[in-house]
């Protein structure tokens, strides 16, 4: 089947482990609010907003077709049982309100943890794979690569504060611009870095962990992602494959036993 909007969503409301990581969420979100929305069903509204390419977009698709039925039959698959209402932009612009940079490092941590869970439970990461420096095993391998996205808002502020690409008279929405690796002006958005295995044969692929950096230091960022997942695998990684060449000071960093 090819994926598309609605397959990767019907992934996601079936993906395990998936509570752990909204247990972030859940000292941000008060009961009897007005704006309360169940911390799962926002993890897949965001996941939503990028398979849709917006927000607005995901919450239009939400109320006006049935496909949050869909992704509660979907959940139900699993014994996840999913509120009768979808979530809504709104609720996420509340939270967004109220929280601040811990929660990406928070629900970043919780990711890796559910990600190397699922990656070993079709093979990957495992321990007792047969592996040699000269020939490594596909399973036990981790690659990991930086990008930049492209920003949620193309609205942008100048040097003198006139903001630039908005015809919001007051109070425009402006989404993060960071510039991206050092060394080039042109990469301007939202730099991540990621970290993945690939056992080399159909759904053996799995993204290990992300992580959004803003000082221009990919390959800082793609160390700490490195040594988390290693620290998390308990033994399942052999070797390390990365996009670019480091220094002597990272190829020492993160010892894989």
């Amino acid at each position: 089947m090819d994926r598309n909007p609605i397959s990767d969503l019907e992934a996601v409301a079936a993906m395990p482990d998936l509570e752990h990581i909204a247990e972030v969420l859940v000292p941000l979100i008060k009961p009897g609010s007005g704006s309360a929305a169940d911390p799962v069903s926002l993890l897949i509204f965001l996941a939503g907003r990028w398979a849709f390419g917006s927000a607005n977009k995901c919450d239009s698709v939400f109320r006006s077709t049935d496909l949050w039925n869909s992704l509660r039959r979907s959940a139900a698959r699993v014994e996840r049982h999913l509120p009768e209402r979808p979530p809504t932009f709104s609720q996420l612009c509340h939270l967004r309100k109220i929280t601040d940079d811990g929660l990406l490092e928070g629900l970043s941590v919780e990711f890796t943890k559910a990600s190397v869970t699922l990656a070993k439970s079709v093979g990957l990461l495992d321990v007792a794979d047969e592996s040699s420096w000269d020939q490594p095993s596909p399973s036990t391998v981790i690659y990991g690569d930086g990008s930049v996205f492209k920003p949620l808002s193309d609205v942008t502020c100048d040097e003198d504060g006139v903001v630039q690409g908005s015809r919001a008279k007051h109070n425009p929405r402006m989404g993060p611009h960071f510039k991206g690796k050092s060394g080039n002006e042109l990469l301007v958005g939202l730099p991540i870095t990621v970290v993945g295995c690939h056992g080399r044969k159909r759904w053996q692929r799995v993204l290990l962990a992300v992580d959004l950096f803003s000082d221009r230091n990919e390959i800082g960022s793609s160390m700490r992602l490195f040594e988390r997942v290693i620290s998390e695998a308990r033994g399942g990684v052999t070797h390390v494959v990365y996009d670019r060449l480091m220094s002597g000071i990272h190829l020492g960093a993160a010892p894989l036993e």
